[in-house]
Order: C-alpha cells, then structure tokens, then sequence
C-alpha cells in the first residue's frame, strides 16, 4: 500500500505519468472520496484530475500539492516529515543531506517495485506466447544484473563481493 507520507517526497520531474497515476489511485483508495468528491474540494477541471489518475497527464507540483491536500493527506504527511527532518538533523547532522537523497531514491524505487509488481502478476498469470513478448523486449543480462544487484543490497557482506565480481 502507498505510504501516505510517501506522496509528498516523489519527484514529478522524474516518474512517468503512468507511475503517478498508480500511485495517485492508491492514496484516493485510503479515502472516503471518488474523483469527481476530490475535483469539488478543489478549482480543477475534472477531465484534467481524470487525466492524473488514468496517467495521461502529469500534475505540476502545485497542482499536486492541492490534490493531497484535497485528499485530507497533507497535515499527516507535514507531521511525519517533520518527524523524519527533526530526528535526522538531531542525530546525525551531517549526514542529513545524503539521507535525505538517498530516502527520496529508496521511496521511488519502492514504488517501482510495486508497479513492477503489478506486471509482472500479468506475465505470472498470462500465456507463454505473451511470456514470450517479455522475454524478447528485456535482455536477460539486464534481469540477472538487476535480480543480483538488489538482493545483495539486503546483506553488505554480499553486497561487497557481488562489487567485487563486477569489476
């Protein structure tokens, strides 16, 4: 499930609307509203919001912004940030400014996963003629690189001698 607090540390110069519109779906479905509920607490046009959520437009970050607002997520996502900052800066200073980068690449690619996810679920359930179609648009040494790279991130004795076979 979307982090709520998530929502506010994505970067929209760099996700695709597709991803957004996920991830956007997913924050409306913790809420009581519908999207024409959400337009009416906004001054947004509504074929503009269904674009956001069916992905074939992507909001400015102010329009963003309204829309968590809009969604009541805001003063939670204010408050767990300030949680985040607060016990960041105390306890290690210096350190702040490459948390802090490496939180917001850690958040995306935790929603790349889920998004990946979701197809992949296609292709688990789906006919070996459209496996097929997978296996013939990703190089397999991209899927072995990435399978390995990400499980030895988990453990760091592994993760040293995963670099040192890279070389």
């Amino acid at each position: 499930m979307t982090e709520i607090n998530d929502l506010k540390q994505v970067d929209l110069n760099n996700i695709p609307a597709k991803d957004l519109a996920f991830m956007l779906k997913k924050a409306l479905g913790t809420t009581p509203f519908n999207i024409r509920e959400l337009v009416a607490k906004t001054d947004l046009n509504y074929n503009t919001v269904k674009g956001y959520f069916g992905g074939s437009k992507k909001p400015t970050r102010e329009t963003f912004d309204k829309l968590i607002k809009a969604l009541g997520l805001e003063t939670e996502i204010q408050e767990k940030q300030g949680e985040y900052h607060k016990k960041e800066l105390v306890t290690h200073p210096k350190q702040h400014k490459n948390q802090s980068a490496a939180k917001e690449k850690a958040v995306y690619l935790s929603y790349l996963m889920k998004i990946s996810r979701d197809y992949l679920e296609f292709f688990r359930n789906s006919s070996a003629t459209e496996r097929d179609v997978l296996r013939n648009t990703i190089p397999p040494e991209e899927v072995g690189y990435f399978t390995s790279l990400l499980s030895s991130l988990f453990n760091e004795e592994h993760f040293k001698m995963w670099k040192t076979f890279q070389k």
